[in-house]
């Protein structure tokens, strides 16, 4: 009878100490490179994490934590985790390990792609092809203006300078009769195509200024 009882006692004392590993919690707070696990009945002062991506085979672990009665959160982070991969993990203390449980990372969101730099790489492959380099200055101007705006501001300032310089339009009426057909057709030229207004005024300002040399000549 004495060593019935002493056996009963020491199947209650093995039994309570297999019941005393730590529970392991569910996945929490799951980002593209980290979770974590709530710990709940551990044993001592600490819990630390094992995981891995096979299950059974738990070899990457965590830093301890402290336990506060009983419970600790540990932290899954950083590499080797990837985003988008099936990862096995569970708690352990000193008298063992948890049961396993399984988490999916957060798939990692890629970084939008922008086109900075695509004109440049464009004329670089073209090996610096003319026309290449002239599109990819027109697209690179025409962003958020329209690109027969750009021209047309640059010719006015252009046409106002000389004007300023010379006070006179007869330089500027030559220079309208030679630039004209380069800006003012969509098929032709620069290709720019002229809206069907400005060019009445294109034609206005240019027999105007005709008109003109033609009248300082029948002065002199």
């Amino acid at each position: 009878m004495k060593y019935l009882g002493l056996i009963l006692a020491f199947f209650i004392v093995c039994t309570c100490t297999i019941s005393a590993i730590p529970t392991t919690g569910v996945a929490t707070g799951v980002t593209s490179n980290g979770f974590n696990s709530t710990a709940t009945g551990v044993t001592g002062t600490e819990v630390w994490g094992r995981w891995g991506d096979i299950s059974g085979s738990e070899n990457w672990m965590t830093p301890p934590v402290v336990v506060t009665a009983g419970t600790g959160t540990v932290s899954f982070l950083g590499a080797p985790l990837f985003g988008g991969e099936i990862v096995y993990f569970k708690v352990c203390d000193s008298t063992g390990c948890g049961n396993e449980q399984t988490v999916t990372i957060t798939a990692i969101t890629p970084m939008p792609t922008t086109t900075y730099g695509q004109l440049l790489k464009n004329i670089t492959n073209s090996r610096f092809n003319p026309i290449v380099i002239s599109e990819s200055m027109r697209s690179a101007l025409t962003v958020a203006v329209p690109f027969t705006m750009v021209i047309g501001i640059a010719l006015f300032f252009f046409v106002i300078g000389i004007w300023m310089r010379t006070k006179s339009v007869r330089m500027i009426a030559i220079l309208g009769i030679l630039i004209a057909p380069f800006v003012m057709l969509s098929g032709q030229g620069l290709y720019l195509g002229i809206p069907s207004m400005g060019i009445l005024i294109v034609k206005g300002l240019l027999a105007a200024g005709l008109a003109g040399i033609l009248f300082a000549f029948m002065r002199k």
